[in-house]
């Protein structure tokens, strides 16, 4: 068990975060620290305006002693010394005097990571985990299998139900600036959830400094938020998620920075008596990492499709409910998927309603507490051939039949998916093919096809002119039984892109959002690269520079190439100055004692120095 945990593993620590200069205690009383010497503090408070932006309330000045608003939730608090000052951007939901408390129902608590793979929790927060398993009592479930691309695809599959509206809910989500209901869709159009943290993930990320939010960890910021949400509701029954994805989306081993701050997130539930009876615990992942350098291996796409998933059932569960209970201890091995999840959540109000399991039938989730088939196939549990970690993989040789099918799906890109924006994406063109494997599949189950044999191949494959894109998809072939005529089917739900590609796509992130992976946009894409040559105009002499088409640069309007330091200060932007505020000189650094000498080179002093 010591080697599953890996809990003598050397990890990385967070970087360090400045002191706290105030405390504020659960009832809203805020405390300035003596020797801060704090001569003046204020706070406002964060106003959810839509789901792309805040707005903050008129600042409010503060004594050491005095309360904030208990009504509120997100506070912006700036404080004043002699010399220094301190901005804290915080989050807290206080608890308020409850009527007839009771504990007799069962909640529900979900903390969710991005971009993890099972495996991953338990190389970079072994000591969490294992007082996950050991300490709380939570199970492991061994086969869950994401089912689809993105965070957006899996958190969609697992938040759908609208009877959850009936519960205290909350849902907080960090980097808001990438969030997965918006930035490939428009956002809500009013606050989802009773306790909606969006405004408040937006204000805090322009305060954010080495992942520090005042004195505090950004991790320690959102799980004191949950924290405080579980202690408010945990007599009246609710159901809040908060999701973390700063430390984890961009690169697996910086999860190691959240070890200190989730272990106490897991202390603070395993020490109150109240949540370990009546909450369920859910610690999971939305997805393995998509991004990094091994997942164009076989094991980092293995790894991307089997995210954590484990579960803590709580005692209230285990008592009323033991056959169901004995459900899902024997699922921690079966093919799971988040609707399998969603579908268990029907189930445990359908219980506490009226006793019985949800009826609800959609032919393809399947309730935990139910009992699963051990021989479940991706197709009965609607997993598509393409994300299905249980399918068996052949490889095939590369030869001219496969590149045929790779320069069809690049075709099938430029000529399908980008044709609406083809004057802003470059043409893509196929670099290699890496890999090709036939997959063996249901295929009646996965789709319908009459009268026509049809094989599925699984491709990875290189392309120019798009920074090196690196593309997995998934493509049936289709052959009539009385013809040789071969059919090649693309479907864009099964295309994913495996490696970076950064902001090369800004220019149709707002217009296309779902296509940002497939365009590569610069100075020059599309037919505009075709002009590189001058052209006669029909009505000037040929040579004339006036004559020459102007190559213009597609973010400013501007002459391509550039000449001045700013490659777009022909845009126009507004700049909001206060008149009120005294201007202050920036103090000059000084010049490091390495460069001073090429710093002092005249053009006078290098003629002498050669001469």
């Amino acid at each position: 068990m010591e080697k599953i945990f890996r809990s003598n593993k050397t990890l990385l620590n967070h970087p360090p975060c400045p002191e706290n200069w105030v405390i504020i205690d659960s009832k809203g009383r805020v405390i300035f620290k003596e020797k801060f010497k704090i001569i003046n503090c204020s706070y406002s408070t964060i106003l959810w305006t839509d789901d792309h932006g805040y707005s903050l309330d008129y600042f409010t000045n503060i004594t050491n002693g005095s309360y904030l608003d208990t009504n509120k939730e997100f506070f912006h608090i700036k404080c004043f010394s002699e010399r220094e000052k301190f901005y804290h951007v915080f989050s807290r939901i206080f608890k308020k005097e409850e009527k007839n408390p009771t504990s007799d129902k069962i909640n529900v608590l979900v903390f969710l990571m991005d971009s993890l793979s099972r495996e991953d929790w338990f190389e970079n927060v072994p000591k969490s985990m294992e007082y996950l398993v050991k300490k709380i009592g939570a199970k492991v479930f061994k086969r869950y299998n994401t089912i689809g691309d993105a965070t957006a695809e899996a958190l969609t599959a697992l938040f759908t139900s609208k009877k959850v509206n009936e519960l205290p809910s909350m849902f907080s989500e960090d980097m808001a600036f990438i969030g997965t209901f918006q930035m490939r869709f428009t956002g809500m159009r009013k606050a989802p959830v009773d306790h909606y943290a969006r405004p408040y993930q937006i204000s805090a990320f322009a305060k954010q400094k080495y992942d520090c939010l005042g004195g505090q960890t950004h991790a320690r910021a959102n799980f004191e938020y949950g924290e405080s949400f579980a202690d408010a509701y945990k007599n009246k029954g609710f159901f809040g998620a908060f999701f973390l994805a700063n430390y984890s989306h961009q690169m697996t081993e910086t999860l190691q920075y959240v070890e200190k701050d989730l272990l106490q997130f897991l202390e603070f539930f395993n020490n109150d008596e109240t949540l370990k009876k009546n909450t369920m615990l859910l610690v999971m992942s939305d997805h393995g990492p998509r991004f990094i350098h091994s997942r164009k291996t076989l094991t980092g796409l293995l790894k991307e499709r089997n995210p954590l998933l484990s579960i803590y059932m709580p005692e209230l569960f285990r008592q009323r409910y033991p056959n169901e209970y004995i459900n899902f201890l024997d699922n921690t091995n079966k093919l799971l998927t988040p609707m399998d999840v969603h579908r268990t959540w029907l189930d445990l109000i359908s219980l506490q309603k009226n006793g019985n399991l949800s009826t609800k039938n959609d032919n393809r989730s399947i309730s935990l507490f139910s009992k699963i088939p051990l021989n479940r196939k991706c197709a009965e549990a609607g997993i598509d051939p393409h994300f299905c970690s249980c399918l068996k993989r052949t490889e095939l040789r590369i030869n001219g039949d496969t590149k045929k099918i790779a320069l069809e799906f690049v075709k099938f890109i430029n000529e399908i998916l980008l044709k609406d924006i083809k004057e802003k994406c470059a043409k893509l063109e196929l670099e290699k093919i890496n890999q090709v494997f036939s997959l063996e599949a249901n295929l009646l189950k996965h789709q319908k096809i009459v009268n026509n044999q049809a094989k599925k191949y699984f491709f990875q494959i290189e392309t120019r002119n798009n920074n090196g894109g690196l593309y997995e998809f998934t493509v049936t072939e289709e052959i009539p039984l009385n013809s040789t005529t071969k059919r090649l089917i693309f479907d864009k739900r099964y295309i994913s892109r495996i490696n970076k590609y950064g902001r090369s796509a800004d220019c149709i992130k707002k217009e296309y959002p779902g296509l940002r992976e497939f365009c590569f946009f610069g100075p020059e894409t599309g037919q505009t690269r075709q002009r590189h040559q001058y052209q006669r105009h029909k009505n000037s002499n040929f040579g004339n520079s006036s004559d020459r088409p102007v190559r213009r640069c597609r973010r400013c309007g501007g002459p391509y190439p550039h000449t001045n330091v700013n490659p777009c200060s022909r845009q126009e932007i507004e700049l909001h100055i206060d008149p009120n505020v005294k201007p202050v000189q920036q103090k000059l650094t000084p010049i490091p004692f390495h460069m001073r000498e090429s710093v002092d080179r005249t053009p006078e002093n290098d003629r002498t120095r050669f001469n």
